[in-house]
C-alpha cells in the first residue's frame, strides 16, 4: 500500500516544522493543502461541493499530525430551513486568510 505522505522524492515540499510531509499528488488532502496555502478558507460545505469530500475534520487532523499548522474557528450559518448552526472553518496562517 502507498504511504498517503511519502517522506523522500521529487516534488516534496518541507512543511513549516521542516519536516517532508507533502500529501501524495491528486489525493483530497494535496487540494485540501493547496485550497488553505492560496488562502482560502474552507468549512465541510465547501469540501463537499470543491474537492468531493465529507471528511475534512479528518483530512484536516491528517494534515497537523503531519506538522501543517492550521487554524480553526466555530461559525455560524443557516441551514435550508432556516435553522442555523456551528461548523468549523479551516485556514492556514500567514496566508492572508483571516
Amino acid at each position: 500500500m502507498k504511504k498517503k505522505y511519502p517522506t523522500q522524492g521529487p516534488g516534496k515540499e518541507l512543511n513549516p516544522n521542516g519536516t517532508s510531509a507533502t500529501p501524495r499528488a491528486g489525493t483530497v488532502a494535496a487540494q485540501v493543502l493547496e485550497a488553505l496555502k492560496a488562502g482560502r478558507r474552507l468549512t465541510a460545505s465547501d469540501a463537499w461541493s470543491e474537492h468531493g469530500t465529507a471528511r475534512l475534520a479528518s483530512v484536516i487532523h491528517d494534515l497537523r499530525c503531519h506538522g501543517w499548522p492550521i487554524n480553526s474557528e466555530t461559525v455560524t450559518v443557516r441551514c435550508r430551513d432556516g435553522r442555523v448552526a456551528h461548523v468549523a472553518r479551516y485556514s492556514m496562517p500567514g496566508t492572508g486568510a483571516q
